[in-house]
């Protein structure tokens, strides 16, 4: 298969509609009916239809202007395409068996045909016995073929196709005359590219109206040593520009992710990334579906600052900037168009941390918690759910209060429609600032664990299952983890056997973590007291420890 080049003419991506049953809010699925590669070398598609990596071309010299050095370590200047003397690498002695010349490929590429040429106009200086070796680690090589005699002055040998990285022409005959003088080496395979992109062209959903975008699922074949991500990205304009979101991070979770791009958009377009370690194998993409539907509103957009009303002392810092580790009250601030949309009846906030919802106003006036909306979520993900629906144009203010530990802090958010909440539309920055949904934290802490925060309750604790103080919690602050890092909480009897082990991802903010009283197998622990041990790897082997107490 390494030396087969598709060669495929395909249409471009068409529009296949699955229509639900419903109102406005029914989702639809969007999928590409086949893949256009005719302009994009790196991809290609495969006898089934399947997205896969580009096949490398066999008339391709993979080892030019690769380095390349001597069994002294030199560098030897045979990969350069000059076939003249001064260009050539030299035994410098004839007697030069076992002598060798090494290529490096920079990466592992599958290999079937080396070439060994003169040094132009001599036909007395070329190597008169050789064995070609391979490797795929500088340390183990493999012969792959040898010949003790040879009499051609152009040396062009094929073998069975090899994964290598390295690969290295030894001298095996020497007739105690002539040195041994190699202008070039060229080697040649086939097999996949080790990595590539396919970049869609733009899809325009808007033919009614702007739309949002819900999940993305595929159909995909990853074989160990392949990798499969996709991208996306959503536009007000036919062609990319700076008014574009930009891409996604790669996702690799084929089996559903939501997309969170600036929407309602009419213009859709998404990137496949495929990349492989071995170079015989190539992942394969069958099919993707992106589900998207009607608008909830034309125009959802907000900001969040600081709220210093009531402050005596009000920070000196802009708007957008509180010290960080402090208790602080925000505003979040929303403005919605309702338009041709459907209207929503949920708000849900996304917040760095654990939030604590202190009132909403809609319109200037107060909302009353109970009668007017009512509160979800879990602290970090705050779900407001209205009563009635609002369907006409509206300014809301949530006012809250948290405390932040990041430079960067996003308060990013959603609208959603509860009679089917699988495509909330995204919240997008009002423009009154660059970030206008991001605070930034001043003075950053120096640890990313502060022991002083931990706290421990209730300790002693009572795990006898009657509903009071049957487990213990362990709260405590995270900072600097902008992205979710390991954090183990250990569980030890006094003698130091581990009894529980509690693994978990976390960033920073505000965390809670509870034990039962239970250890690995499930069974309960006798009374006593227990060593603990909260362990954050940060790359700084940051790790805490404690007692607690079990009562009965």
């Amino acid at each position: 298969m390494w030396n087969h080049r598709s060669l495929f003419k395909v249409r471009s991506a068409l529009l296949v509609i699955a229509l639900c049953a419903g109102d406005l809010a029914a989702q639809n699925t969007w999928s590409p009916a086949s893949w256009n590669t005719a302009a994009q070398e790196e991809v290609q598609v495969d006898e089934d239809g399947a997205l896969i990596l580009g096949n490398v071309d066999p008339e391709v010299n993979l080892a030019s202007r690769k380095p390349a050095t001597d069994q002294t370590g030199a560098a030897a200047r045979v990969t350069d395409g000059n076939t003249s003397r001064n260009s050539a690498w030299s035994s410098q002695t004839a007697s030069a068996f076992n002598f060798f010349i090494q290529v490096d490929l920079e990466e592992a590429r599958l290999v079937n045909r080396v070439v060994i040429v003169p040094v132009r106009d001599n036909t007395i200086d070329f190597i008169k016995g050789y064995s070609i070796e391979t490797s795929l680690d500088n340390i183990v090589f493999k012969e792959q073929l040898i010949k003790n005699r040879n009499l051609e002055n152009l040396v062009d040998t094929t073998f069975t196709p090899v994964v290598a990285r390295y690969v290295r022409v030894k001298v095996k005959a020497i007739d105690r005359i002539h040195v041994v003088q190699v202008s070039e080496i060229e080697i040649y395979g086939g097999g996949f590219l080790s990595a590539g992109s396919f970049v869609a062209e733009v899809d325009d959903f808007g033919l009614a109206a702007p739309k949002n975008f819900g999940q993305v699922r595929w159909d995909a074949e990853v074989p160990e040593g392949t990798e499969l991500t996709m991208q996306f990205r959503t536009g007000p304009t036919a062609a990319p520009n700076d008014q574009w979101s930009d891409w996604t991070e790669p996702i690799d979770e084929a089996a559903g992710t939501l997309l969170a791009l600036p929407e309602p958009r009419r213009y859709f377009q998404y990137q496949v990334n495929l990349a492989a370690d071995d170079p015989s194998l190539s992942a394969r993409l069958s099919r993707l579906e992106v589900d998207y539907g009607d608008p909830l509103a034309a125009v959802v957009s907000a900001e969040v600052v600081r709220d210093d009303e009531g402050v005596a002392e009000p920070d000196t810092l802009p708007a957008d900037e509180v010290p960080v580790g402090q208790m602080r009250d925000f505003l979040y601030r929303l403005r919605a168009e309702i338009g041709s949309g459907s209207g929503f009846d949920i708000l849900r906030l996304k917040m760095p941390n654990h939030v604590s919802i202190k009132g909403i106003l809609l319109e200037g006036a107060e909302l009353i918690e109970g009668e007017d909306y009512a509160l979800g979520g879990d602290g970090v993900s705050a779900d407001i759910r209205f009563a009635p629906r609002i369907e006409d144009d509206a300014e809301l203010e949530v006012r809250f209060s948290t405390v932040l530990f990041d430079e960067l802090n996003i308060f990013s958010g959603q609208i959603l429609d509860a009679e089917s909440p699988d495509n909330p539309q995204e919240i997008e920055a009002n423009g009154s600032r660059q970030n206008a949904l991001a605070i930034f934290g001043a003075g950053l802490v120096d640890q990313v664990f502060d022991k002083g925060t931990l706290e421990v309750v209730p300790n002693p604790f009572s795990p006898d299952g009657d509903g009071r103080f049957d487990a213990v919690q362990f709260r405590y602050q995270l900072a600097k983890l902008n992205i979710a890092r390991p954090v183990t909480l250990r569980i030890f009897d006094l003698t130091g056997r581990p009894l529980r082990h509690i693994e978990l991802q976390q960033k920073s903010g505000t965390h809670v973590v509870e034990w039962d009283g239970r250890d690995d197998d499930g069974e309960r622990v006798p009374p006593g007291l227990y060593l603990f041990q909260v362990e954050v790897d940060s790359g700084d082997g940051i790790a805490f420890n404690g007692a607690v107490g079990v009562a009965y």
